[in-house]
């Protein structure tokens, strides 16, 4: 089955937008992946421990990248995200593709600013990646989003989705050029949006994003940087930001739904999953399929 829906125009035809991003990141960072395992591996013993459902959390992904030091632009902190996703992605590498149908009834969902309470705990795989066909948060095109669970304290989970977004003026206009994070242009890249398990609607949702990417700043940082976080997210407003992620929560609802079928390639009705480490003389590991498998995703009472 072809994945060429998830290909960019001017990239290869080929090549999945997923993988594109996992290429992207090995340019930047060429051996960040490979440390993932052992990271793992010495949970509870040298790092602290975390649950199963997450992948790498920040903390770690941040260690693998930077060590005790600080990135030079505050803007590579995204890289920590980035790696958190992307790691966890590769070693699953489904790409979540909702019939018209699906994807209708989420685009008409009427979800107000709630978010489902157990959506946190449906996730096949511990990252998937949904294609959305149509636009992103504040107006910008995006192919898809990425979505997993991560913690940076014990037993409690975020969401976070990583929308996947052309490079475009809209895009631009909220992410800053390219250069400013030494990436090329013309490629596509991750808008990052984390839901707190603590918070009861969107709303609550973006403000403590805004509250935490602020404090996350002022650790590192001056303070000003962090201020400017927050002025942001107030000068256009918390309801015009949540607005635009009631469409992604309500489509990743209807994918991880426990009325969702998944069929794979041959158009065999199975369920995704997390793959099972392999042993291997270095400890356990995670081996990342050949390829991405493309689940073709509607509900059983279509």
């Amino acid at each position: 089955m072809s994945a060429k829906r998830t290909t960019r125009q001017t990239g290869s035809p080929e090549t999945p937008r997923p993988q594109q991003h996992l290429a992207f990141f090995r340019e930047r960072h060429p051996h960040a992946f490979k440390f993932a395992d052992p990271m793992r591996a010495q949970r509870g013993r040298t790092v602290p421990d975390w649950p199963d459902w997450c992948f790498l959390p920040f903390e770690a992904a941040y260690r693998i990248l930077f060590g005790e030091e600080l990135p030079e632009n505050p803007t590579q902190v995204g890289d920590a995200f980035e790696l958190a996703a992307l790691a966890a992605w590769r070693v699953t590498q489904g790409i979540y593709r909702p019939d018209p149908a699906l994807l209708e009834e989420a685009r008409e969902a009427d979800l107000g600013w709630k978010i489902p309470g157990d959506l946190f705990w449906r996730l096949p795989e511990w990252c998937v990646y949904v294609e959305t066909e149509g636009d992103g948060p504040v107006g910008m095109r995006t192919a898809g989003f990425f979505a997993h669970l991560v913690t940076d304290s014990p037993d409690t989970p975020q969401l976070r989705l990583l929308f996947d977004v052309d490079d475009t003026p809209e895009s631009r206009d909220v992410m800053g050029h390219p250069s400013e994070e030494g990436r090329p242009e013309g490629r596509p890249r991750l808008s990052p949006f984390a839901v707190d398990h603590a918070a009861t609607d969107l709303r609550e949702a973006v403000s403590a994003a805004a509250s935490n990417a602020a404090t996350l700043l002022a650790q590192y940082w001056e303070r000003p940087t962090s201020e400017a976080t927050l002025e942001a997210a107030e000068g256009i407003g918390v309801d015009n930001i949540a607005l635009q992620y009631v469409r992604p929560v309500a489509l990743l609802d209807r994918v991880c739904s426990p009325a969702a079928q998944y069929r794979d390639a041959a158009g065999r009705v199975r369920r995704p999953a997390n793959p099972e480490p392999k042993k291997t003389r270095r400890g356990p590991r995670l081996f990342p399929p050949h390829e991405p498998s493309i689940w073709r995703v509607r509900h059983r009472q279509q």
